[in-house]
């Protein structure tokens, strides 16, 4: 007797007071978790993707917009010097006629200091770069001209090319100067004159014109 009631008080306790098994929590609760973390990183990161659209898209708008408001120029173009280009006029330099004068032909006509300036490392640097001044100056060396024309403009940034186009006014200069001073060494004797050079240079094209320098 005292065997069965004991068995009928294990019996009440493993299964309840009402005879029944408890609940038992569910095994899935962990995944369940799991699973709904991930779908809110999805989503934050699905809206973070979504901001940056719209952000890019509304810098692309505030760009066009600018860029119709300033007409499209560069906005650098404001912080520029504003260069003034001159371009070669008609005719010969130093023909007041027929063509043009240098001195106001490169804007300087009212400096003349500077002017004299720039013609004095003109010779200068014609010497450097060993020109030979005996010969025409479209018979010139390309390089040793270019070498003459990029020494200049460092000593004096106004002869920009921005300023003058193709270096037109240090081709002038130069050419000057190399015609007044085979025209001096014509009339002191040290070379023949233009006609008898041209002679020279047909009967004896691959030898270079003596003369002094």
């Amino acid at each position: 007797m005292a065997g069965e009631n004991h068995r009928q008080q294990s019996t009440t306790t493993s299964h309840g007071s009402n005879g029944q098994r408890p609940a038992t929590a569910p095994r899935g609760g962990r995944k369940s978790k799991n699973a709904t973390t991930s779908s809110t990183q999805a989503d934050l990161q699905e809206q973070l993707t979504c901001a940056r659209a719209e952000l890019e898209a509304a810098n692309k708008k505030l760009n066009e917009a600018a860029a119709r408001g300033s007409g499209g120029a560069d906005p650098a173009g404001d912080n520029r010097e504003q260069v003034e280009r001159l371009h070669r006029p008609k005719g010969e330099a130093g023909d007041s006629k027929n063509g043009f004068i240098l001195l106001d032909a490169m804007g300087l006509a009212n400096d003349h200091d500077l002017y004299e300036d720039i013609l004095r490392h003109i010779h200068t640097n014609v010497a450097r770069a060993n020109l030979d001044y005996t010969v025409d100056f479209r018979r010139q060396d390309p390089g040793k001209l270019a070498a003459v024309y990029k020494l200049t403009q460092k000593e004096f940034p106004y002869l920009t090319r921005a300023r003058f186009p193709l270096d037109w006014a240090l081709a002038e200069m130069v050419k000057q100067y190399l015609r007044n001073r085979r025209g001096y060494a014509v009339k002191c004797g040290s070379i023949a004159n233009r006609e008898t050079r041209k002679r020279q240079r047909e009967q004896q094209p691959d030898q270079a014109p003596s003369g002094c320098r």
